[in-house]
């Protein structure tokens, strides 16, 4: 018998939690921190830790999915679990405010697949969902979690009633960088029940919402109408001002983004090696594309190396190399910015390449 057990192979997914309600709970479309009335609530370290082992031991599975709505801020479980050891195979819900140290312990823990709210690569639309995060931050997760293995997933959300076309062009322009990383998926933007953009509609031109097709398609018109303020999480807004923004040319780079990263078989797509005179940047190949080498030395070298890990201002940088002239360095962060495989965004530059072991 035990070992037919062991042979079994269905290896179920245990869903734990470590809390209710959300660290962050300030997203404008948001209202998951709202249903829970109150503060977030969350259970200890030691009662997490306890959790965990009862249930992978009852289930014999060390799969867990945690249903937390965010738990970017328990570090302290993550790190008590880390020093458990159990082989886990952990899936989370996280916001883009994790630093590098608390993922690094998360994966150590055994997150293997996390969804991040990432949202937009478009800094405006970021400030109006008040998400509290840069669009570098949302490029530094993507570059972590690649270098880390841990599968992400995440979403764009277009067709926001407050969008302007600058925010479609600065999407465009932020994905030539993030698209050596994992792609996102696009969704329509929607709001939920007595989110703040539900209730301060008029500040992002919202002047009504309706009830998603897909629910109408289910329900009888007079059963909806009774229930929708239990059942619909998300509405489909109604702009006061129909303005048009064409996304279509963001959806077709991500398709192009999508197929280039499912064909290339091989990941992460852009990596660094340094021979200690210069580093080299190799891009890998993708079909019917040439894939592309630089060879950095110098000043170059210097900055690549220096922004490796997290994203940093020039004067860092200048600090950092002990450049005296600054210009030295906007010059060399300009130059690998321009070729794609440096990023250099609101004052920061971070390196894209993932450094090859």
């Amino acid at each position: 018998v035990s070992r037919r057990r062991s042979t079994r192979k269905c290896l179920p997914w245990i869903s734990l939690e470590m809390s209710r309600g959300c660290s962050w709970g300030r997203c404008t479309f948001c209202n998951l921190h709202i249903q829970w009335k109150g503060p977030l609530r969350r259970k200890s370290a030691e009662r997490i830790v306890a959790e965990v082992r009862e249930s992978v031991n009852q289930n014999r599975s060390s799969r867990i999915t945690f249903c937390d709505t965010n738990t970017s801020a328990f570090g302290d479980a993550y790190r008590a679990l880390e020093k458990q050891c159990l082989g886990l195979d952990m899936f989370a819900e996280v916001s883009a405010h994790l630093n590098r140290e608390d993922l690094e312990c998360m994966g150590r823990a055994g997150l293997r697949s996390l969804q991040v709210g990432i949202e937009s690569f478009s800094e405006r639309i970021l400030q109006k969902f008040q998400k509290g995060i840069s669009v570098m931050r949302n490029i530094e997760m993507l570059k972590w979690v690649a270098e880390l293995g841990i599968r992400i997933d995440y979403n764009i959300l277009i067709r926001y009633p407050d969008e302007l076309a600058e925010d479609v062009e600065s999407t465009l322009r932020v994905i030539r960088y993030a698209r050596w990383f994992a792609p996102p998926h696009l969704g329509n933007y929607s709001v939920s029940f007595e989110s703040c953009a539900a209730r301060e509609s008029a500040a992002h031109n919202i002047s009504g919402a309706r009830i998603p097709r897909d629910y109408q398609r289910i329900y009888p018109k007079d059963v909806l109408k009774g229930i929708s303020r239990l059942l619909v999480l998300w509405m489909e807004p109604i702009p006061s001002e129909k303005r048009n923004i064409d996304w279509k040319p963001v959806q077709d780079l991500v398709d192009k983004w999508r197929t280039d990263h499912a064909a290339s078989g091989k990941y992460p797509r852009l990596v660094w090696r340094d021979t200690g005179e210069f580093v080299i940047v190799e891009e890998q190949s993708v079909k019917d594309h040439e894939a592309e080498i630089w060879r950095l030395t110098g000043v170059l070298r210097d900055v690549y190396l220096a922004c490796d890990r997290q994203s940093l201002t020039i004067a860092q940088l200048a600090k950092e190399l002990a450049i005296h002239d600054e210009d030295d360095v906007k010059r060399a962060v300009s130059e690998l910015d321009a070729s794609g495989i440096l990023f250099y965004h609101g004052g920061r530059a971070l390196s894209l390449a993932i450094r090859q072991v």
